[in-house]
């Protein structure tokens, strides 16, 4: 009989604990379902030292980069610099001329526009006249021989004109300018060609002897 109920008891023991088995079970899942990861993200504080920005090396780099940006608007200050001259300042004066050698303006065949090789002694004969008050300046105008002598007068003054102009454009006073044309009339003595007497001459004159003759 006690081994029957052994032998029986068994089941009816397993039947009992299985609904506890089972809660067992359960909460054994709940308690060991796996903990979220809730570890707090690296903050600024977190950083190593050499990460962590200094608070006033960032301001002057902000600053730095507002002084860059309005750069082009502000001039720049430096108390070493000189003030920037005036245009009121006297006009720079140049050592005073002396008379060109070369008086002489060549012309090409039936030509009255002077050539470019010719400006720079223009210029230089028209600072001399103006540093020269008492001096006037005689612009002859020449032809060679060829052409009717009406044409070569027309001809002539209009080299002397295309002189004259010029060195009033460089600074001569334009009153103390006389201008001519000679046509053919006064050929070169010494003229080898034809050309050489296509020409203007600049003729300075004191005004001193002129008014006493």
């Amino acid at each position: 009989m006690n081994k029957y109920f052994k032998k029986t008891s068994y089941p009816f023991v397993l039947l009992a604990t299985l609904p506890l088995l089972v809660l067992g079970g359960c909460a054994s899942q709940d308690t060991t379902k796996p903990i979220e990861d809730v570890t707090p993200s690296v903050t600024e504080t977190d950083k190593p030292v050499s990460e962590i920005q200094d608070p006033i090396v960032m301001l002057e780099g902000h600053a730095a980069e507002f002084d860059t940006e309005n750069m082009g608007s502000k001039p720049a200050m430096n108390e070493d610099k000189q003030p920037v001259a005036s245009s009121t300042e006297e006009p720079v004066l140049y050592p005073p001329a002396t008379r060109p050698q070369e008086q002489r303006i060549g012309f090409a065949f039936d030509q009255t526009e002077v050539n470019e090789q010719y400006h720079e002694l223009l210029k230089q004969h028209a600072q001399y006249l103006a540093e020269n008050k008492d001096l006037n300046l005689n612009v002859n105008g020449h032809t060679d021989s060829f052409g009717p002598r009406e044409y070569n007068k027309y001809l002539s003054k209009q080299r002397a004109e295309a002189v004259a102009k010029l060195l009033v454009e460089y600074g001569a006073p334009e009153d103390r300018i006389m201008v001519e044309g000679n046509a053919d009339e006064e050929p070169l003595l010494s003229a080898t060609h034809q050309s050489e007497n296509r020409r203007v001459e600049l003729d300075y004159q004191d005004q001193r002897l002129v008014s006493s003759e």
